[in-house]
């Protein structure tokens, strides 16, 4: 019977400007073991600020990175960047059956969306935490623009790999962060910034005790920088211009009016790789900064040993694919 059949592991793929990172979990107890994790280079040009541009060199790289990896998971979780995301929390009667609630979800749509129904993929979840009043029930509704989600679709499926989920970038890294907060690694109480310092694109997600509120992303210099490193081995000029970005980023975040200060800030993506950059950005914004480490909440023992130590040296590179990961993870 089907509810007796072993559920399979869900791959978190988060396909960034330069790379794309392939990462899965079982639960074990009350921790999560690292069972696979594997990532490769995207071919210049092929990725730009989040947006597909070569579905057909994508789906090459993945393909040859399945086949080389026969262990790897072929379902897969991935994620749509937040600008093409639209949610609201909306209030509806708790008595709706369930095509009462998406006949009126469509309706709700209609109200928020700017975009004509057939260009966008709506859904919803519950989200019973969230506060109403009695005989009504909170719904989080939301949309993304149909281009967003087919190239990936795409390139996954034409790599040889089953889409099982979708997820809003924003809701992965909620998730992940909820992860380092569970295992004490970091606090969930008050405004907390993950800065995301991708190749192309620097995305500032904050979240109030736990939940996201804000997505803004940014042009990134980080994959110049990272060439500049390379070649001329300025780490100070990498590391100073690096920390501007962040600090413009989150003074937007502040020109919002509503808060002019946040409790954390937690450094993510590659560019949060390099050296000495928590401490400058602290400096410039007097706020405590960390480095995102999802594997700190993961048990390794399943990896190769000779693995574990680059993959820590990499861990804020992780965030996003171990959020999408999480999405589906199943017991040992």
């Amino acid at each position: 019977m089907e509810m007796f059949k072993r559920r399979r592991a869900l791959l978190g793929v988060d396909l960034g400007g330069s790379a794309v990172k392939l990462l899965a979990l079982r639960r074990h107890g009350d921790r999560y073991r690292l069972t696979h994790c594997a990532s490769c280079p995207l071919p210049d040009g092929a990725m730009r600020e989040k947006a597909i541009l070569a579905t057909g060199e994508i789906a090459a790289q993945l393909r040859t990175l399945l086949v080389s990896r026969p262990d790897l998971p072929r379902r897969c979780a991935l994620a749509v960047p937040g600008s093409s995301v639209i949610s609201r929390l909306v209030a509806l009667d708790a008595t709706l059956s369930e095509p009462e609630l998406l006949a009126q979800v469509e309706l709700e749509a209609q109200q928020h969306v700017p975009y004509p129904r057939e260009d966008i993929l709506l859904d919803c979840v519950p989200r019973p935490d969230a506060a109403c009043d009695p005989g009504q029930r909170m719904v989080l509704l939301a949309a993304c623009r149909r281009d967003q989600v087919e190239g990936r679709l795409a390139a996954l499926r034409e790599a040889g790999a089953t889409v099982a989920a979708v997820d809003g970038e924003a809701w992965a890294m909620e998730r992940a962060f909820a992860l380092l907060c569970r295992q004490g690694a970091l606090q969930a109480a008050g405004v907390t910034a993950i800065v995301d310092c991708g190749a192309q694109t620097c995305t500032v997600h904050v979240l109030r005790e736990g939940r996201s509120f804000y997505c803004r992303e940014h042009a990134s210099s980080a994959a110049r920088l990272s060439r500049d490193t390379a070649r001329s081995q300025a780490l100070d000029t990498v590391r100073e211009a690096l920390a501007e970005q962040v600090e413009r980023a989150l003074r937007l975040f502040f020109a919002y009016g509503e808060y002019h200060q946040v409790d954390r800030i937690v450094l993510a993506g590659g560019g949060a790789t390099v050296p000495e950059l928590a401490p400058q950005v602290a400096q410039r914004l007097a706020v405590p900064v960390v480095l995102a480490d999802p594997f700190a909440a993961l048990r390794l023992d399943a990896m190769p040993e000779a693995e574990v130590a680059t993959l820590r040296q990499q861990a804020p590179a992780w965030m996003l694919a171990c959020g999408l990961a999480l999405h589906g993870a199943c017991d040992d």
